[in-house]
């Protein structure tokens, strides 16, 4: 479990001297951010995994991505042997955050020595911690995490000024079975090799089942609220349009938008440049539009800094106007995602509105129209920017900030998939220290980022769209990368011309299948051989259907770990054809990652494939 959050005496819910003048708002932003530092510097976490396990990545970013939790502590489920004398005093013989290996416990066994123990197998399940902003927060959570299946969590910290805390587990499948008595020179008695054989096969599949218990997990609490800042908008906004049939006084006047708590103090600093010709009126949910004469600069000056404040210009009720009646329009603004920090996608089928209200509304200084990604091999993307209240009004780039990396792009021409973020940063995950790295589909550096901040010692990045190819380099340009890459700005066919035999790590990260470069990805692999993350997307044949309702979760592994080992038979095949020189090939599928669903039984899969030239050993591969 990653316990280095566990001397934060706010993340605990302590007192310090401090903590009981605070807002809880305030307490709780401190620990969220305390924590989440925590978890972007690897170095302060204490556990011996040394960060956030790889099982765990996904279901940690999807509950930090929301605004009102933050997690203190996760494990994804481990085995484990442990010699312990009953007195809470013992030491690991063996541990892994994967399956049960019975080589490695076996050998764990044979090399036992020390003081008289009681060796035991252990299975424990998954166990995360999570600080909430609320008890509203805290309830949510909790239901969630029961309906997933992890029956004993609960909530505690109740009146912590930094927020309850939610533990989210189930010890309904904890495993703890004796293999052996030490006796500090040989053994008493010990498990037969046969009884160890059966004990790892039960505990793996515990782990799998309990992995699928995660996977549900992060999909419920995707569905859970949004908070404001997050991807997704929500939120009803009412647009009030006069009636045709009326005659109006309503006149377009320059007005400096601020929250209704600054309204006041605003009118009275502006004392005659007020516009006493107009109404103030509301503007979105906590904002006014107030009327005012002169010109923008010369507002600022009389205005507070600290004051968070918009000009515009649009059409408010004179003062001299008679009763008038109105239209009010309501535009359902729940989904709309977001872009960046500043820009907001509006669906394509919405129709032409008050763009201006619906920015302020979501607090955004652009507006694009979505649409369809274009059917050719370039993936083109046509988005029309309908809003814009920056000073270059044609600036259509937007950033994303994603686990410390910054990923800018042009919002008009290209796409951007939030649903890979966990994918990503469990490519941030990987150990990539003194590799050589190729990525045949480099995109903006969706995984080319992750990948170099994990330590490649250099990389060779293909992509052919000339627009994709500019923001790759931008990117690689802000985050310090730019002198540890190649951009190969052409089809990958032409770019491996000259990339043979150097890859120690490949990405094929293209849906819905690479399978036209997986020749490619076997030319320039190693000759010692190397990894290869192979992305596509995989329909699950239903031939039982009793089977699948019966335990979905195993059921779906099933067939992701046989789609895996299908996926390295055919690698390993086109090596043995095209590199007969290192031959004979090894290659194994070691991991099958669900990215994310896109239709009933269509998953985005990533295998992790280990190839290994068996006429070599000079390449020691490192851990994945």
């Amino acid at each position: 479990i990653s316990k280095g959050f566990k001397k934060d005496p706010i993340c605990l819910g302590a007192k310090k001297t401090h903590s009981s003048d605070m807002e809880p708002g305030q307490a709780f932003a401190e620990a969220r951010e305390r924590a989440l530092s925590r978890l972007r510097d690897v170095s302060l976490d204490k556990a011996p995994a040394g960060g956030v396990d790889t099982g765990a990545l996904a279901v940690v970013q999807a509950i930090n991505d929301k605004a009102q939790y933050v997690t203190t502590s996760s494990c994804a489920g481990r085995c484990a042997v442990y010699a312990g004398d009953g007195k809470r005093v013992g030491r690991w013989l063996w541990l892994s955050h994967d399956a049960a290996n019975e080589s490695e416990i076996e050998k764990a066994l044979n090399e036992m020595s020390g003081d008289a123990a009681l060796v035991t197998l252990k299975f424990e399940p998954p166990i995360l911690h999570v600080r909430c902003a609320d008890l509203r927060a805290a309830e949510e959570l909790t239901k969630t995490a029961l309906t997933c299946g992890f029956r004993e969590s609960g909530t505690s910290s109740l009146f912590s000024p930094a927020g309850p805390l939610v533990a989210i587990r189930s010890t309904a499948a904890a495993l703890e079975v004796p293999l052996g008595q030490w006796s500090g020179q040989n053994w008493q008695w010990r498990a037969s090799n046969d009884f160890v054989k059966n004990i790892v096969v039960i505990a793996g599949n515990r782990l799998e089942s309990s992995r699928f218990k995660l996977d549900r997990l992060v999909n419920s609490i995707s569905l859970l609220r949004k908070d404001e800042n997050e991807n997704k908008m929500e939120g009803t906004v009412s647009l009030r349009t006069n009636d045709a049939n009326v005659n109006t006084c309503n006149s377009s006047t320059k007005c400096v938008v601020v929250t209704k708590s600054a309204a006041r103090r605003v009118k009275l600093a502006l004392g005659s440049k007020f516009n006493k010709e107009f109404l103030i009126s509301d503007w979105g949910v906590d904002q006014v539009a107030i009327p005012f004469l002169g010109e923008e600069s010369q507002i600022q000056k009389l205005l507070d800094p600290a004051d968070e404040i918009q000009f515009i210009e649009t059409n408010l009720r004179s003062k001299h106007a008679k009763s008038q009646t109105h239209k009010s329009t309501k535009v359902n603004i729940k989904g709309w995602a977001r872009l960046g920090s500043d820009a907001l996608l509006v669906p394509s089928e919405i129709e032409a509105q008050d763009w201006k209200s619906i920015a302020a509304f979501a607090k955004v200084k652009r507006l694009f129209r979505d649409c369809e990604v274009g059917p050719d091999e370039t993936r083109p993307c046509r988005r029309t920017l309908l809003f814009s209240a920056l000073s270059n009004q044609t600036d259509t780039w937007v950033t994303i900030k994603e686990n410390g990396l910054s990923l800018s792009f042009d919002a008009a021409c290209t796409m951007f998939c939030f649903g890979n973020a966990p994918e990503r940063l469990r490519h941030a995950s990987f150990d990539c220290r003194g590799q050589t790295v190729v990525d045949l589909y480099a995109g903006i550096g969706y995984f080319t980022l992750p990948m170099l901040k994990a330590g490649a010692t250099f990389l060779h990045a293909c992509e052919w769209s000339p627009i994709t190819a500019r923001a790759l380099r931008r990117n690689l340009q802000d985050n310090g990368f730019a002198h540890k890459v190649t951009v190969y700005e052409m089809d990958n066919q032409l770019a491996v011309v000259d990339l043979k035999n150097i890859a120690h790590r490949i990405s094929l990260g293209l849906t819905p299948s690479c399978r036209k470069a997986w020749p490619l990805a076997c030319d320039i692999l190693h000759s010692s051989g190397g990894f290869l993350h192979i992305h596509e997307n995989h329909k699950v044949l239903i031939q039982n259907k009793s089977a699948v309702s019966n335990s979905t979760s195993s059921y779906y592994r099933t067939a992701f770990n046989a789609w895996g080992q299908d996926v390295a038979c055919h690698i390993n095949t086109i090596l043995q054809e095209r590199r007969p020189e290192a031959a004979p090939w090894e290659t194994k599928c070691i991991f099958v990652s669900k990215v994310k669903s896109y239709a009933p039984h269509v998953f985005h899969l990533v295998a992790d494939l280990h190839c290994v030239s068996s006429s070599s050993t000079s390449f020691t591969p490192p851990e994945t």
